[in-house]
């Protein structure tokens, strides 16, 4: 498994993302990349929104994560292929939070009944779990 640093392309992929869910949200409503995003997320979630939506909102609660757990964007290369990840560096520990909810309603599960809160801390729980026994990405 290999990670890297986001290329300009692809931080502005993300930025995309956040445009999206940015328009989905209401008149004077902006996402603020932290976890006071969560209820506005959520609302939007429950919404019956569409995949690309659904991708936008994995990198908005990406950001969340990122902020709430520090973690950072970096592509991540392994057997599966290449994606946008979050790595709690200097830890060989990745979240995948662009496909979270694609995966999840995929599976069954109604958007609505998706807590943001509880992934949260779930993800904060498992994070801090992995990290001691995990790699370093360093030498």
């Amino acid at each position: 498994m290999r990670a890297r640093e986001l290329s300009f392309l692809e931080r502005r992929r993300l930025s995309k993302d956040r445009a999206l869910v940015n328009d989905l949200l209401g008149p004077g409503e902006r996402l603020e990349g932290n976890a006071r995003d969560l209820q506005k997320l959520q609302i939007i979630l429950s919404a019956n929104v569409s995949q690309d939506a659904l991708v936008g909102l994995g990198t908005a609660f990406g950001d969340v994560l990122a902020s709430e757990l520090g973690l950072s964007w970096v592509v991540v290369t392994d057997s599966f292929g290449t994606d946008k990840a979050l790595q709690a560096k200097p830890y060989q520990v990745f979240v995948h939070p662009r496909g979270m909810f694609t995966k999840r309603i995929s599976r069954g599960e109604k958007p609505n009944e998706i807590d943001l809160g509880f992934m949260l801390e779930e993800l904060r729980k498992t994070v801090n779990e992995k990290k001691p026994g995990a790699a370093t990405s360093e030498p």
